[in-house]
């Protein structure tokens, strides 16, 4: 019997965005001329912020089953990668400017381009620093850069 981890989101920040997005969402509702008005665009936007909750608090995760690494987006779209296959990590800024916000990067070997990507900004650190020590404990062979190493520590 084969254990799943699955890694979600982290929900503040999953209650902050949500609560923002719904909180506009009610301000444009009690202002301007058509205040309190009810019309297919207020509804609409409605339901895209119950949607918008939702995939971020369900939809979005990672799972380590099997010995394979799988990222799913808005509750279907899935990548995946076999822990084996995994050459390396890296932890590097997310953006051209500001180091701040930085990601995980999952490169397979035979692959320029990273195979998966996590940002700190939607997942905690410590929940990187899990999946990195899970990951090497399935795999020691994985070469970790610099960041990534003290991210681990």
């Amino acid at each position: 019997m084969n254990m799943v981890k699955t890694y979600r989101m982290n929900r503040v920040v999953v209650f902050v965005v949500a609560g923002i997005y719904m909180l506009t969402w009610v301000v444009a509702f009690a202002s301007g001329p058509k205040a309190f008005t009810i019309d297919s665009i207020f509804v609409l936007a409605g339901a895209i912020g119950i949607l918008l909750f939702f995939d971020l608090a369900y939809g979005t995760r990672l799972t380590l089953e099997d010995g394979v690494l799988s990222r799913t987006d808005y509750f279907f779209a899935k990548k995946s990668i076999a822990v084996e296959k995994i050459s390396s990590i890296n932890y590097q800024p997310t953006f051209i400017l500001g180091k701040t916000n930085r990601s995980l990067y999952f490169f397979q070997e035979d692959r320029e381009r990273p195979r998966i990507e996590m940002s700190n900004t939607w997942f905690t650190k410590d929940t990187l620093k899990q999946i990195v020590r899970d990951l090497r404990a399935e795999n020691p062979a994985i070469r970790l850069d610099q960041e990534t190493e003290e991210l681990v520590k």
